[in-house]
């Protein structure tokens, strides 16, 4: 059973401002540090430690992409890489005070933000919209890893 035209254009249409908004809040939420290295802050925060190979799999980004954004975070001072001791093939990243610091204070502007955008929302419908968007993200990235894509054209696999 094919989906209605106009459901497929207005859901497109609802993400598209999603999106912007979403980019827009994290812009200002990052606080001077990029997207990559936001996200980065945020993962080892969530950890407490953890290596370049765990971290590349959690983002899903390349291990020498994700390895430079490493790098330029150690030089502006945010983490730590010190060898395993367990097994010196691996390298253990954390976050330095200042890291911890910023990665505190961008899960607490995220928190306030989407606290006030719950705010704005009838407590009835929480749980409805968080399993969607949970539904949607994990549909997303699914269908991202078989291949699936709009710009591939054609119909995508089911």
């Amino acid at each position: 059973m094919g989906i209605n035209e106009k459901t497929v254009q207005s859901f497109r249409k609802s993400l598209r401002v999603l999106e912007r908004e979403i980019a827009r809040e994290l812009e200002s939420e990052c606080c001077g540090v990029s997207l990559s290295q936001c996200h980065v802050l945020v993962e080892i925060r969530e950890l407490g430690e953890t290596t370049i190979k765990d971290l590349s799999e959690i983002l899903e980004l390349d291990k020498s992409t994700l390895s430079r954004t490493v790098d330029g975070m150690l030089n502006i001072g945010l983490v730590n890489r010190e060898i395993d001791p367990d097994d010196r093939r691996f390298m253990k990243l954390s976050l330095t005070e200042q890291g911890k610091k910023l990665a505190d204070s961008i899960n607490g502007k995220c928190d306030s933000y989407y606290e006030s955008v719950f705010k704005q929302i009838p407590q009835k419908d929480h749980a409805s919209i968080l399993s969607a968007v949970q539904t949607i993200g994990k549909t997303m990235n699914v269908l991202r890893k078989k291949g699936c894509s709009c710009c591939k054209g054609g119909e995508n696999e089911k």
